[in-house]
């Protein structure tokens, strides 16, 4: 099984879970159970909360295409970004050992933002997106000594660019 399998594979089981845990509560509500964990006022927030966390049913065909470029990453729902994201830090976390603290959310932020001021960027394919994301949010723990990897992953030019850009939100902060 790939990498991108077992993450696919991980997400569709707690959604099941959810699902299934969904199903047997309304059935116990139905038959006059009462279950106070869960009950009729809460399922549509519960349904609506799967909805949030599942990947569309084309995200193998999506996951593929950010491969080549994240040119339909404006375009793509919230979801499916969070879920190309967390598929992404896996492969990351698999296959070079690094660690990405921040979540799947503020790098589909981060990204988007990047991708709006500078189009070109949406050219790069995602793995090679995220990474430059991370590394310029110093997020990006592969044991590398953090001003050394900024300096080698984004060149001088754009590393000086993106120490000003970090020094002045210190200071906003």
């Amino acid at each position: 099984m790939t990498p991108k399998s077992a993450v696919i594979l991980g997400v569709l089981l707690v959604a099941t879970n959810i699902v299934t845990a969904m199903t047997v509560s309304r059935l116990s509500l139905s038959s006059g159970n009462t279950n106070p964990s869960v009950d009729a006022a809460t399922m549509p927030a519960l349904e609506q909360s799967v909805k949030a966390i599942m990947p569309s049913q084309d995200i193998q065909q999506k996951l593929d295409a950010l491969m080549q470029s994240t040119k339909s990453w404006p375009e793509l729902p919230s979801n499916d970004k969070i879920f190309a994201v967390r598929s992404m830090e896996e492969l990351f976390r698999k296959r070079e050992n690094v660690a990405m603290m921040q979540p799947a959310e503020f790098y589909v932020e981060k990204m988007s933002q990047l991708i709006t001021g500078n189009p070109d960027m949406a050219n790069l394919p995602l793995p090679t997106l995220l990474k430059i994301t991370a590394v310029m949010e110093y997020d990006y723990y592969n044991g590398q000594e953090k001003e050394a990897l900024a300096q080698e992953v984004l060149g001088e030019k754009l590393y000086g660019i993106n120490k000003l850009r970090r020094e002045a939100e210190t200071k906003t902060t």
